[in-house]
């Protein structure tokens, strides 16, 4: 099983993953996550369920290549858990800033090795369309404050991915 330093299995979880195992019936399983901002349950803004491969057969699979969320890829089938992982994303406001300007570094350097092109409607419409989806499709209002805030967080992440992407192709 695969998890990050800022997730916790459950006691349910764990044992869910025990009987899993001696199924061996699937390549790996998606276990949901329960993502925290501020220590507070984050339920909407398409943070919960959040399906991620987290337990697979080492001989079934392993991680791609990419420098931001990178995931794991498994060959054969995938079962779903039902008890949730926890994932401690965020400690604040100043903790998402200080990684959102690493990861859209990152996020706009893969770009660019992909030759991603930049266009107008990117610096000005995904921004927009980012806050929409988690705000309104994704219900971020339910969670208040919180889902608001966040909202307008990614919405920054994804204004910053594109800026930083336009200045790296106007390098000489």
């Amino acid at each position: 099983m695969n998890i990050d330093a800022d997730e916790r299995v459950t006691f349910e979880l764990r044992e869910e993953i025990e009987e899993a195992l001696k199924r061996n019936d699937c390549a790996g399983y998606k276990t949901p996550r329960k993502n925290f901002f501020g220590g507070r349950w984050i339920r909407h803004c398409g943070w919960y369920p959040d399906y991620n491969l987290r337990l697979y057969r080492k001989n079934a699979g392993g991680f791609n290549e990419r420098a931001v969320h990178e995931a794991v890829q498994v060959d054969g089938n995938v079962g779903y858990l039902k008890n949730p992982l926890e994932h401690y994303t965020y400690r604040d406001i100043s903790d998402y800033l200080k990684r959102m300007d690493r990861y859209s570094t990152l996020a706009a350097e893969e770009m660019f090795k992909n030759d991603r092109t930049i266009g107008s409607a990117d610096l000005l419409l995904r921004p927009v369309f980012t806050f929409l989806k988690m705000f309104v499709l994704q219900k971020g209002f339910m969670d208040g404050y919180a889902g608001l805030i966040l909202s307008c967080l990614y919405s920054s992440y994804t204004f910053s991915k594109y800026a930083k992407l336009w200045e790296m192709l106007k390098r000489p």
